[in-house]
């Protein structure tokens, strides 16, 4: 998603939020070796990022959107188009899933067990956490639509 702020979102809106989540300093050196690469700066602060708990990720995105993105999500309310009287919630229960998610897949890519087996409650937390990544999304693309890059929008007239 933060790839897809800098690609679709006006330069405007996002370019005086980056020194707020890449703030690193470039040796010459460093920036004769990005040239050569031909990479452009906004992979830099992409591949920088680390979304590995649930405080990073609020991190950035609550840079783009001037509130915490979970509670963006806690606020958001989803109904089911065929059934108007169906809403969805999104309840801070999600958000200890996913902590618990990336918990677990640290431990899976530092401390890997032949003998781990996965368990019933973890499997509800990654159904969980998919859950509030599902809110995620309808909160960032909604933002990127509010700001989307004058050049990328389709005329109607």
């Amino acid at each position: 998603m933060l790839d897809a702020v800098f690609k679709q979102c006006d330069p405007d809106f996002f370019t005086p939020k980056l020194k707020h989540i890449h703030n690193s300093k470039y040796g010459i050196e460093d920036l004769i070796d990005i040239y050569k690469r031909r990479i452009h700066p906004l992979e830099l602060v992409s591949s920088d990022v680390s979304f590995q708990n649930v405080d990073k990720v609020d991190k950035v995105f609550s840079k783009f959107l001037g509130k915490s993105i979970w509670k963006a999500v806690f606020d958001l309310k989803v109904r089911i188009k065929d059934k108007p009287e169906c809403v969805v919630c999104f309840e801070p229960e999600l958000l200890n899933a996913l902590e618990r998610t990336f918990s677990l897949r640290h431990e899976l890519v530092h401390n890997p067990r032949a003998d781990f087996k996965l368990k019933e409650n973890q499997l509800k937390d990654i159904r969980n956490a998919d859950g509030l990544l599902f809110a995620t999304d309808i909160i960032l693309g909604n933002m990127i639509a509010e700001n989307i890059d004058p050049e990328l929008r389709i005329s109607t007239e």
